[in-house]
């Protein structure tokens, strides 16, 4: 039976964590911890059940989903229903949130049509530190709403949402190794879990930052006097990471730069679009305000359909040539772990 110990051993010793959380969040013994931008920490008891082992991505174990749905060598995104270019209707959440608000619509509309009853989201502090939360109402979603592409372990909340009685189904926002370790739920034997994770919400994602990102990179390396109160959010924006202040002021930082301070698990991934997810959205591939939206199961898709019947989301006529940057950088992301291996 594997544990902790070839956890350790095949991804956390490699350096092939992505950090997802799902490993702190699975275990029944409440063994597993994240500190800091590191590993797990094991701290306490190990029954030797394999959860850990069953639910993470990373592992070397053929059931592993940490691959790409789409063919190798292809600048396929994976199985879809639609596509949209979509942008949210409410002109209140534009303003508050990131991504011209479709996630943060998605989620209002799926906790106030009582689709879920909680969603597990990320939000920041003021120094933005960044933490998951259980989101149950739109209240809760709006501390989540700026984009942070700094990481936190979304998944370690899993078990507190399961096992709360009065939570029956769950939305996770996650980025593609998070959507990667649901699936990974989905087969494993967790029956609890996968009765109430109802609906994967993924986000296009290159890289996530450790929040060193601030401190290292920002403070000492660029030498730039930016209070982390004063930060508003973080876009990507042609190859460079925005830094934009609560005044408007941004400052733009080469990716080559930034990407230092990424976790060193994201060298393994080879999914830029959430594949696994039910829905999936990004600013890769859409036209000017507007969001990229991949729906990619019935429930992913009615969602949307839904939304967009219901004046809830905008959208704009669908443009392949438009979206075929996405599908490039998928296809670029899939041939960087091979260079990657074989450098």
């Amino acid at each position: 039976m594997t544990d902790y110990t070839d956890l350790k051993r095949e991804v956390w010793d490699r350096d092939r964590c992505s950090g997802c959380g799902a490993c702190a969040g699975s275990c029944p013994l409440e063994a597993l911890h994240f500190r800091g931008d590191d590993n797990p920490l094991f701290d306490g008891l190990c029954s030797k059940c394999g959860v850990c082992y069953s639910v993470c991505p990373r592992t070397d174990s053929e059931t592993s989903v940490g691959v790409s749905r789409a063919p190798e060598n292809s600048d396929n995104i994976g199985p879809y229903i639609g596509r949209y270019f979509a942008r949210s209707s409410d002109f209140q959440i534009i303003k508050r949130a990131q991504g011209f608000g479709v996630v943060t619509s998605v989620l209002k509309y799926v906790l106030e049509e009582g689709v879920v009853d909680a969603a597990i989201v990320v939000t920041a502090d003021i120094f933005m530190n960044t933490r998951p939360m259980i989101a149950r109402n739109f209240a809760d979603v709006r501390k989540s709403a700026k984009v942070k592409y700094i990481w936190a372990p979304v998944l370690s909340k899993l078990r507190e949402a399961v096992l709360d009685e009065s939570i029956d189904s769950i939305a996770v926002v996650g980025v593609p190794c998070a959507i990667q370790a649901l699936e990974m739920i989905s087969r494993s034997k967790l029956k609890l879990y996968q009765k109430k994770l109802k609906l994967r919400i993924g986000l296009f994602c290159w890289e996530i930052f450790r929040h060193i990102l601030i401190s290292e990179m920002i403070h000492k390396e660029l030498q730039l006097d930016i209070d982390p109160r004063r930060i508003w959010m973080f876009d990507i924006r042609k190859r460079k990471l925005v830094v934009e202040l609560m005044d408007s002021t941004e400052y733009h930082i080469p990716l080559e730069t930034a990407s230092r301070y990424a976790r060193k698990g994201c060298n393994y991934c080879v999914d830029f679009t959430s594949e696994w997810s039910d829905l999936s959205v990004g600013n890769a591939g859409a036209p000017k305000d507007f969001l990229s939206v991949v729906t990619r199961t019935e429930l992913g898709d009615g969602i949307i359909k839904d939304m967009i019947e219901k004046g809830l989301l905008v959208t704009d006529s669908f443009d392949e040539s438009v979206f075929s940057l996405a599908e490039r950088v998928n296809k670029k992301k899939k041939e960087r772990i091979r260079n990657f291996k074989s450098g």
